[in-house]
């Protein structure tokens, strides 16, 4: 049977002094599985960070990679396993630098969806959301409606 392709984990993160504290809110964590790889960023480029794990119940594997928004002390990365997520913790390079949360807000493919042009009822030309008729819109052209009726 071949492998399937992994999980990308839903991920949350946390700062704490000198520490980035990265959350995987993943169930039963097999303890030996994590595997947390730090690649150095070279000049103009960000550093990396690719945790891989796996989990029992289901049983599922997950990787994800996260761009880095500074850098960070690659020796003294720690991982600790509960009972229903994973903590990735990361120390900063320079403690006096705030990174915020931020840096791992990606948008769903469902929230993307959401902005995406939706077409015409009519099938004419594609609109954005945004551009959605507004109620005061529709009463004008309920009157119009009520107007040709009577």
């Amino acid at each position: 049977m071949a492998s399937q392709a992994p999980n990308d984990p839903p991920v949350s993160t946390r700062e704490k002094g000198d520490r980035i504290v990265i959350v995987f809110n993943i169930a039963n964590v097999k303890h030996n599985s994590v595997k947390v790889e730090h690649q150095g960023g070279g000049a103009g480029t960000s550093e990396l960070v690719t945790v891989k794990f796996s989990a029992v119940s289901p049983n599922r594997s997950y990787e994800k990679t996260i761009v880095l928004p500074h850098a960070i002390e690659p020796g003294k990365i720690v991982n600790d396993v509960q009972n229903k997520c994973l903590a990735v913790q990361l120390v900063k390079a320079d403690s006096r630098q705030t990174w915020g949360t931020a840096w791992t807000k990606v948008k769903s493919a469902r929230a993307k969806a959401k902005q995406h042009v939706v077409a015409d009822a009519g099938g004419a030309s594609p609109r954005k959301v945004s551009d959605a008729p507004s109620a005061d819109d529709l009463g004008e052209a309920d009157d119009a409606v009520q107007g040709e009726i009577g």
